[in-house]
């Protein structure tokens, strides 16, 4: 059972890349709905929004053959034409990452949560 699993994971995999073959760089991108519907019909049978994500990621993650993969599941994936495109995708990526962090730091200290003695919540509302 888990050998078949792994197997349509796999076999769902190169229909994600051979898709995404077809559309290098981010002027080429292809929406999340594109890709899924055509992965699908290569597949013959539908591919979750879910599963599509979770493959995208192992790819992007764990395989070589993902590493160029760039893009989200809102804005449209692509494969970077080049390693300045790679670069420039990663780079945007480990800034919101930065940036992201930085947010939950402050309104972790903000809430208090960083020293237990100030813990508190506030009122939301006022009389």
């Amino acid at each position: 059972m888990a050998s078949d699993k792994q197997d349509v994971t796999e076999i769902i995999s190169r229909l994600i890349l051979r898709v995404l073959n077809d559309h290098r760089s981010e002027e080429n991108r292809i929406s999340r709905r594109d890709l899924k519907l055509q992965v699908s019909d290569l597949l013959g049978a539908a591919v979750g929004d879910r599963k599509l994500r979770d493959i995208m990621m192992t790819l992007r993650f764990d395989d070589p053959r993902g590493a160029w993969i760039c893009g989200s599941f809102k804005s449209g994936y692509y494969l970077a034409r080049d390693e300045d495109e790679l670069n420039a995708f990663l780079r945007s990526d480990e800034h919101r990452a930065r940036t992201l962090l930085a947010r939950c730091a402050k309104q972790r200290k903000n809430a208090g949560l960083q020293n237990p003695a100030v813990m508190r919540l506030p009122l939301l509302i006022e009389n």
